[in-house]
């Protein structure tokens, strides 16, 4: 009652086109969602996001569940996502995700899912890292662990936004490490992302992680540009 009586006040809507929602919908729409421009990443081991790290460093599996474009009902979500404060949407795409992967038959074993850091003053200032729930739910769907505290940065960097490759590159070279190389040693790493453009900071913190002795790499995003 106490939910029905919230809801006839503040009516939840579609983050993405502003219509109202019913309880079996959660922040979009069942059109916004049927409308999403999903990949199929996860049916082939070598595609265009895999593609972004030929010839930088061995990576065995990449997929990301969107495209990312501007404007679009993808960048709608994720700014509600990292500025609006609707953490929840993270995990929810990470469950969608997760299904999708989960049902890749091209998968080697995985060890464990981790997540690209915000510096401590960008988590305060937001209270939760954006790609946190995301990558705890992918982790669920392939049975494997999560674990918050591998990667760390060291400075917070400026936006990527209207950097070139190499001015990206430059800016997240340095800034990473690996807090407990004990944990990485000898294992696969997947490395949880939000957007990806060029992938500068995947492939810096996959250089940080091959350096600390992880023996194999993979790289899965909500989106990619």
């Amino acid at each position: 009652m106490i939910r029905d009586f919230i809801s006839l006040l503040f009516p939840a809507s579609c983050v993405c086109c502003n219509e109202l929602t019913n309880e079996a919908e959660k922040f979009i729409c069942t059109n916004c969602r049927a409308e999403l421009p999903t990949t199929d990443h996860y049916l082939y081991n070598e595609n265009d996001f895999k593609a972004k790290f030929y010839g930088k460093l061995p990576v065995q599996h990449a997929f990301a569940y969107l495209r990312y474009v501007r404007p679009g009902k993808v960048q709608q979500l994720l700014h509600h996502l990292k500025y609006k404060g609707v953490e929840e949407i993270s995990e929810l795409l990470g469950n969608w995700h997760g299904a999708q992967i989960q049902s890749c038959n091209y998968i080697e074993n995985i060890d464990m899912v981790v997540a690209i850091p915000l510096h401590k003053h960008k988590l305060r200032k937001r209270g939760y890292n954006q790609v946190d729930g995301y990558a705890r739910r992918i982790a669920t769907y392939l049975n494997i662990s999560y674990n918050a505290n591998v990667l760390s940065r060291k400075t917070d960097t400026k936006t990527q936004t209207k950097k070139s490759r190499f001015d990206r590159w430059m800016n997240v070279s340095e800034i990473f490490f690996v807090e407990k190389p004990e944990l990485v040693k000898g294992k696969h790493i997947l490395i949880a992302d939000d957007v990806v453009t060029t992938g500068s900071t995947l492939e810096a913190c996959g250089v940080k992680l091959l350096e600390a002795g992880a023996s194999k790499i993979s790289f899965s995003a909500i989106a990619t540009a």
